[in-house]
């Protein structure tokens, strides 16, 4: 066999591989707007939203800083991050809403898509944050 057609045959080899690694869910993938974080609602000036890609990656606001981070889903788990996020200081309400909402994401092991909302559950199947498709 010569080189190119070895060569021809590991690439669509590798290409078909990508082709069939899982894509996240429908009702998972968008930008979602964070109405409640803990039961306790939240600082409507203080945008947080987090934009789940369907390649598997997270963006998004804390309301103050901006977080990035990946987004895995298998073996009935969900995982998102661990997240990066930025380093620029708010108002204390605010930053006590940021920790809030990274505890949360941090917490999250499962979701519920219902009506246009993402709820986010832990490991005892409480939710942790609930948000809305923007």
């Amino acid at each position: 066999m010569s080189l190119p057609i070895a060569l021809a045959i590991v690439m669509s080899l590798s290409f078909s591989a990508k082709a069939d690694e899982p894509a996240l869910p429908f009702d998972l993938v968008g930008k979602w707007l964070a109405e409640d974080i803990g039961g306790k609602g939240v600082i409507d000036t203080a945008q947080t939203i987090l934009e789940i890609e369907e390649a598997g990656t997270v963006s998004g606001s804390t309301g103050c800083n901006t977080v990035f981070g990946q987004v895995t889903q298998g073996a009935g788990l969900l995982k998102i991050g661990p997240l990066a996020l930025t380093r620029k200081a708010c108002a204390p309400a605010v930053m006590d809403q940021e920790r809030k909402f990274v505890d949360a994401i941090n917490a999250t092991v499962d979701y519920r898509s219902e009506r246009g909302k993402l709820i986010l559950l832990n490991a005892k199947a409480e939710t942790v944050a609930v948000l809305t498709l923007m």
